[in-house]
């Protein structure tokens, strides 16, 4: 593995051992092909993961102007986060005054538990909404300055009924709810299939608990810890395995996987594994599980990831993984591995 690739992997991981801290202490301090780290960085937004990752004595290793960009970056993405999580809380506190069974998702969730505000930079916030309660989620939203649209030109024009079905259709979630807050346009994303229409779970996932879970700024609501975790992975799996997706290259974007590596370590010793297996298999999401720790695997070296897929390896399906190409209405195998797709595509 080149050094550069090794530096990346290691530094965005949060709750490093000594280990890792004195590898990367090794690593900064070797001759670096810069150009190529700041271009994967950038191209996969990892700034905030991999400046805020390094302690003070590897930081200053950096370039001095690679440095400085990455840096005025980060500053961009506190600044836009504040004013994201001031909404996250009053939408967390408005739509717990009701019925309406919700939990935050991805991003989210992970600010409240794993990253501090900087090191990830988010474009929406992402809801698991019960189906039953979408109607009064739409209410509770428009009563909070929400509409419904895709922004055409830039503008805040509400969605047509047209726009609204496909949109429900083809990607399983709702036209974003949006509102323009100071300069920026919030984008609140609706899921309301956990998984896909063909393994409707979600009343066995929402039968596992609700939590609050309280950040340096806000609260939210959410799933269970092995509930998320199963998010994390058929979420991963959908956007790898749809041309929808895979088209625009959405799938190898590096950030997705850190952020799934980064809640493992979280939660690795606090989910009793054999329980998680029949967790999955519950949900009938146990094949995609494989995959994606499979997938991990090729990036990562970590005990709980190898022992699950020891657990789980009478589900190991070669035909798992296909891209499902929807304008021909087949699947194709995909050509290049992840690891490839990330590193060597630049």
């Amino acid at each position: 593995m080149k050094q550069e690739i090794e530096l990346i992997l290691l530094s965005v991981l949060r709750n490093k051992t000594e280990e890792e801290i004195s590898r990367i202490t090794e690593l900064i301090n070797s001759d670096l092909n810069w150009v190529y780290i700041g271009g994967i960085l950038i191209n996969h937004r990892l700034s905030g993961y991999f400046i805020n990752g390094l302690n003070n004595e590897q930081a200053v290793k950096v370039p001095k102007e690679l440095l400085k960009t990455l840096k005025l970056l980060i500053k961009a993405q506190v600044e836009r986060q504040a004013l994201i999580n001031k909404e996250i809380d009053i939408i967390d506190k408005k739509l717990r005054q009701t019925d309406i069974r919700f939990a935050g998702l991805k991003g989210v969730l992970l600010g409240t538990e794993v990253y501090v505000n900087g090191d990830r930079r988010s474009n929406d916030v992402d809801l698991l909404v019960y189906e039953e309660d979408l109607d009064k989620l739409d209410k509770a939203m428009r009563e909070m300055g929400y509409i419904q649209s895709n922004c055409p030109n830039s503008e805040l024009i509400e969605a047509s009924k047209k726009e609204k079905i496909i949109q429900r259709m083809n990607y399983h979630d709702l036209v974003p709810y949006v509102k323009q807050i100071d300069d920026i346009v919030l984008e609140v994303d609706i899921n309301f299939l956990f998984d896909g229409k063909d393994n409707q779970i979600d009343k066995q996932v929402y039968e596992d608990g609700l939590f609050v879970y309280y950040g340096n700024a806000y609260s939210i609501t959410g799933l269970s810890q092995r509930m998320n975790l199963a998010f994390f992975i058929v979420h991963f799996y959908r956007e790898a395995t749809n041309s929808i997706w895979t088209n625009e290259k959405r799938d190898i974007v590096f950030y997705k996987i850190v952020d799934t590596m980064n809640y493992i370590r979280h939660v690795q010793n606090k989910i009793d594994r054999n329980e998680l297996v029949e967790v999955f298999k519950k949900l009938n999401i146990a094949g995609k599980a494989y995959y994606v720790f499979n997938v991990l695997r090729e990036f990562y070296n970590n005990e709980f990831i190898t022992n699950m897929l020891s657990l789980l390896d009478e589900f190991k399906n070669n035909d798992l993984g296909n891209i499902y190409i929807v304008e021909q209405k087949k699947y194709i195998k995909r050509e290049n591995s992840f690891f490839d797709s990330v590193f060597c595509e630049l």
